[in-house]
């Protein structure tokens, strides 16, 4: 719990703060749910079991990025307001937005969910 006290105060530097909490927690969160999706697709769990997860993941990948954006507003206020941190700034506030646009589009459904992997079935059992 340290290491996130420190993150939402600023102590930590933007290029930890961005590439490794923001940048490579979001390619972790991103290939988690790219092998659940493929584990789904094999038959191991369920549907409901994987859209749980991928869910949670989701959740958990916006609390950090909430996260990462007051560590990097932290860090501007207490070392000065530098080009990579407003580009930082605006590259995590963008990737909110278009977070929030995607929940109230009903990108994290159940029913879109449930489209993708009838479509991602059929590619499946195509292909083979």
């Amino acid at each position: 719990m340290d290491i996130l006290k420190k993150l939402v105060n600023g102590k930590l530097s933007l290029a930890v703060t961005f590439w490794i909490f923001y940048f490579v927690f979001r390619i972790v969160t991103y290939i988690s749910s790219v092998i659940g999706f493929i584990i789904a697709l094999l038959g191991m769990i369920t549907v409901p079991v994987i859209y749980s997860i991928i869910t949670a993941i989701a959740i958990l990948e916006f609390i950090m990025l909430i996260v990462v954006m007051i560590g990097i507003c932290n860090i501007l206020k207490n070392k000065g307001v530098t080009f990579w941190g407003i580009a930082a700034l605006i590259i995590c506030s963008l990737n909110c937005i278009a977070m929030m646009y995607s929940l109230f589009d009903g990108y994290y459904s159940y029913d879109y969910f449930s489209d993708v992997y009838s479509i991602a079935i059929y590619v499946f059992k195509s292909a083979n």
